[in-house]
């Protein structure tokens, strides 16, 4: 007598896990992830920030917690078996690290540090001018590095520099401070200077106008 072949199906586990949706995040939805990310960093490369960026950058971070917030909720509805759940930490990790990182202002220093050379030239041999009451002009390039410049002013043996993205509407940009930020700094095109620094005698600056 002939008998036929049996037909193999699919269980329901065997199914499920051939669902992307109800698998933790792969490799290729953290790559997706990178993209705003990057961006958000990106903002936090100048001394100030760019704004236009940040907004978009965290838009987009918002947009994809969101999705894993679903995503998650329904791994767990459907969680299947031997499914690795350690992949589920991974995208928050990276939005917090991205975000220890900007508080840290490594974005900015990193950025600079590549720039130095550049900017530690405009300084070369530049005698003092200026005082704390009257800053001097300063002549300085449209771009030092990957920066652009707005302007620049002596302050003694100081110079300070715009930066062309700023902080908001407010002014932002770097500082060359062999002695150090001083209070006399401030004035009223200058107010309420922040200081961070950059390393050896430079600063990132941002200020009220």
């Amino acid at each position: 007598m002939k008998t036929e072949a049996p037909i193999h199906t699919l269980d329901r586990s065997d199914e499920q896990r051939r669902r992307w949706w109800n698998a933790p995040p792969t490799v290729l939805a953290h790559i997706v992830l990178v993209v705003p990310i990057a961006m958000y960093l990106w903002s936090q490369s100048v001394p100030g920030i760019d704004i236009v960026l940040w907004f978009f950058a965290v838009a987009a971070t918002g947009l994809c917690g969101l999705l894993w917030l679903l995503w998650f909720a329904n791994w767990v509805w459907k969680r299947t078996p031997r499914s690795p759940a350690w992949r589920w930490a991974i995208a928050p990790a990276m939005v917090v690290a991205a975000v220890l990182l900007g508080v840290a202002d490594v974005p900015v220093k990193m950025r600079f540090e590549r720039d130095r050379g550049e900017f530690d030239a405009i300084t070369e041999d530049l005698d003092p001018a200026g005082s704390f009451d009257q800053w001097a002009e300063l002549e300085v390039p449209e771009r030092i590095g990957s920066f652009e410049i707005l302007g620049g002013s002596r302050v003694g043996r100081g110079v300070i520099l715009y930066e062309g993205t700023g902080e908001l509407m407010d002014d932002a940009g770097f500082a060359y401070l062999p002695d150090g930020p001083d209070d006399r700094l401030a004035n009223g095109g200058f107010e309420s200077p922040s200081f961070r620094s950059l390393g050896g005698d430079w600063y990132a600056w941002t200020a009220s106008w």
